[in-house]
């Protein structure tokens, strides 16, 4: 049987302005070589113990001290890991405020905290996604263990299975996997797509665009899914959908 694999991490979920939950999919039989060519390029001189994009941005922690060069060729060497492998990205980002507004009086507590939208967003777009491509497979999302999230996540995943369409059941794996980002490498990708997006987003609404940094390569090519919700969008889901529109307040 088919298996597709998404890797998925956050970027200040729940903190204002923008919440992000956002990773990268590919067939099961894509990961090891991305795993182990992505290992290669952080035990490179000088060496990386971890990749996490915080660090990355403000030249901090393991990159601390590093020069320009150094820096831009390894993150050039990054992402060029990611654009050969054929990942896709995806994503889902709300403003946070807005989620707030909308669902934060809410007496169902689940729904009060930006996690279980946002997954079912995911889950949601990947299954129509792969449906029209014509996937018969599996999806199996795979998080990071991370205090918190893995929380949220599974409280999350009975509720969002058992709401789900008919035709999304059948290829959602039934509980989602937790692993460390510090072992498992596409983890760290999921971490730099949250995080890389999530400063473009905030430039973006404050009216910015972020000049594409030098060390991006091929990364144009990169095919993406997902949105950032607005009350428009918001609005447009509670009319297609009353059960959820519910729980909405506007």
């Amino acid at each position: 049987m088919d298996l597709m694999k998404v890797y998925v991490d956050d970027s200040a979920v729940g903190i204002e302005p923008i919440s992000v939950l956002a990773g990268w999919a590919a067939p099961a039989d894509v990961w090891p070589s991305f795993e182990k060519e992505w290992s290669d390029a952080l035990g490179m001189s000088p060496k990386l113990r971890y990749f996490k994009e915080s660090e990355a941005n403000s030249r901090s922690g393991e990159f601390s001290g590093w020069s320009d060069q150094s820096f831009n060729d390894r993150m050039h060497r990054l992402t060029r890991i990611i654009a050969d492998h054929q990942l896709f990205g995806v994503i889902s980002a709300i403003p946070t405020k807005l989620y707030a507004d909308v669902f934060g009086k809410n007496p169902d507590r689940i729904l009060r905290h930006p996690y279980f939208f946002m997954i079912n967003d995911l889950v949601s777009r990947m299954s129509l996604y792969l449906g029209q491509i014509g996937f018969k497979g599996k999806v199996q999302f795979i998080f990071d263990e991370q205090k918190g999230q893995q929380e949220a996540v599974s409280q999350s995943w009975a509720r969002l299975l058992e709401a789900a369409p008919d035709h999304v059941k059948p290829i959602i794996a039934e509980y989602p996997i937790f692993r460390s980002d510090a072992t498992v490498m596409a983890l760290q990708a999921a971490d730099f797509n949250a995080g890389h997006m999530r400063r473009d987003l905030i430039a973006s609404t404050n009216g910015r665009e972020r000049p594409d940094a030098p060390w991006i390569a091929k990364m144009d090519k990169i095919f993406c899914l997902g949105k950032l919700w607005d009350e428009h969008l918001l609005r447009e889901l509670a009319a297609a959908t009353p059960k959820f529109a519910a729980y909405m307040r506007f």
